[in-house]
């Protein structure tokens, strides 16, 4: 399995994570860095980023480079934000980071990093037709968007992070007067955006950042969104917390179990949540615990298994044919991709269970990416529709008795089971009919496995314990369709292979 990294120089710390994966959607960490530099103290007051703080930041990616070196990283990309993006020696900065260490790095603009945000927020918790507000809070900047699973209404990058707060306002002391200053400043700079958010009403605020990921672990409170337990604070915690942190200095914050780096950034950046949150009348916030480098991974991947797919294609012609078949009939692609690559996963557990050989997995494969293409023709019985088409295709690299064989097994994906009464079953040879029967039940596992079709299954892995098969399924969802729907379908299964089948859930490592 290939391992990617992320690297993200913010202007408060410099962040590695580096993950392995094995599909699209299936991440699993391997190492998390986090190492301060305050780059935003120079950017923010000088404008120019110092000797001392480039030749810190070439420790740092050094020893980045070895530890990428040390996993065998594949593909990485490294960025940086607001802290360069505003120095006037930034181009100098990039090359001597980039000549001195190997790591490229690229400068990305704010509505860059407020995409790749939205990006990793969209797949770690499900948002539905909800419209919500994300407010990121970074050193430099914050990033704020309005939106729902599909559709982005506000996107806006807005110079006023932590950092350049702190060090515009409380870098000399943190007094009363200092804090209702900055509070006076807030309220100015946000006051027309708050408006503008207010028009669209959005039901839900969600905050990301590392000071948010603070606040909400000194609360150590959660709350459900759409069925997933995040960490969440109420406004009476987070005006609780804000004042707490108000009364008390900087060594005082750091005994409260704060970074040293983080103690002093942490005072404006719940205040400028706070007046948000406030002003805007949300009970609370969502704090799922994301940062700029998943969204990020997310975006290797899904260039990585594009790039794969187009090679899988490419390399087997069957495949490529199915897949050119599949968009012709306008077929849900993303689904297509998931189911197959669940089957196949299946297939492989549960070798010593089916013993049946590459061409039968390539069969699978095959009827996985097209056993919902009769929906071209309409969805009652569609199922029926797919034998149909694919049986009246000609694919490249597929013979006639092989089409039989995996429109027969896309035909079965649902409802009734293969019976010898079934006109299209009955033209298959006793060995062939049993093949058909054994990848279908399969097939029927994998495509209940999605039901949503929203690939909330990461992974799987199998375990036969005595007469049941337990999939373990990797997840960040309760699964409740996918699960009611394998009740069902995992009937021809139990029949074929003697097996109970029963789901455990598991969170993604």
């Amino acid at each position: 399995m290939p391992n990617f990294a992320a690297i993200d120089l913010g202007s408060n710390a410099a962040r590695l994570k580096i993950i392995e994966s094995s599909s699209q959607l299936d991440m699993k960490t391997l190492e998390m860095i986090r190492m301060p530099i305050r780059l935003g103290h120079d950017a923010f007051i000088s404008g120019v980023i110092s000797e001392d703080s480039i030749k810190r930041t070439i420790d740092v990616f050094s020893t980045f480079s070895r530890v990428l070196a040390d996993y065998h990283v594949y593909m990485y990309r490294a960025v940086t934000t607001a802290a360069v993006r505003e120095s006037e020696n930034r181009d100098l900065f990039i090359d001597r980071i980039t000549r001195g260490t190997g790591i490229k790095l690229e400068i990305i603009p704010g509505v860059e990093e407020a995409k790749l945000l939205m990006f990793a927020l969209r797949d770690k918790i499900q948002l539905g037709n909800e419209r919500i507000f994300h407010l990121e809070i970074g050193g430099g900047s914050i990033e704020l968007g309005v939106f729902d699973s599909k559709n982005c209404e506000l996107s806006n990058s807005i110079k006023l992070g932590a950092v350049k707060l702190h060090e515009m306002f409380l870098a000399g002391g943190s007094g009363e007067q200092q804090i209702k200053i900055m509070n006076e400043f807030i309220e100015r700079i946000l006051r027309s955006t708050v408006e503008e958010i207010r028009e669209l009403r959005p039901l839900k605020m969600i905050v990301t950042g590392g000071n948010a990921d603070a606040l909400a672990h000194l609360v150590g409170e959660e709350k459900s969104f759409h069925g997933k337990n995040i960490p969440y604070i109420s406004s009476k915690k987070l005006e609780e917390i804000t004042k707490k942190l108000s009364r008390l200095n900087y060594e005082e914050r750091v005994k409260l179990g704060l970074e040293k780096d983080r103690a002093d950034v942490i005072l404006p950046a719940s205040h400028l949540i706070l007046f948000l949150q406030s002003r805007l009348g949300f009970d609370g916030i969502y704090v799922p615990g994301i940062d700029l480098r998943d969204g990020i991974l997310r975006e290797l991947l899904l260039d990585y298994y594009k790039k794969e797919l187009h090679i899988l294609e490419e390399s087997d012609v069957a495949i490529g044919s199915a897949f050119r078949l599949g968009r012709k009939f306008r077929f849900d692609q993303e689904h297509a991709i998931q189911v197959m690559n669940l089957s196949t996963k299946l297939f492989e557990e549960l070798q010593n269970v089916h013993k049946l050989d590459k061409d039968a997995l390539r069969y699978l494969q095959i009827a996985s990416i097209l056993h919902d293409v009769g929906h071209a023709v309409g969805p009652s019985k569609h199922h029926k529709h797919s034998y149909y088409l694919i049986r009246n295709s000609e694919m490249m690299g597929v013979s006639e008795e092989e089409l039989e064989i995996i429109a027969n097994i896309a035909r079965y994906h649902r409802k009734s089971h293969p019976c010898p009464e079934h006109d299209t079953y009955q033209q298959l040879s006793k060995p062939e009919r049993f093949l058909v029967t054994k990848l279908s039940s399969i097939l029927r596992i994998a495509d209940a496995l999605d039901r949503e079709h929203k690939s909330q299954v990461k992974n799987l892995s199998c375990e036969i314990n005595q007469s049941k098969l337990i999939i373990k399924l990797s997840t960040d969802s309760d699964c409740i369709l996918e699960r009611w729907s394998l009740s069902e379908r995992a009937k021809l299964f139990e029949e074929i292979f003697g097996l109970k089948v029963e789901v455990i859930l598991e969170k993604p490592k």
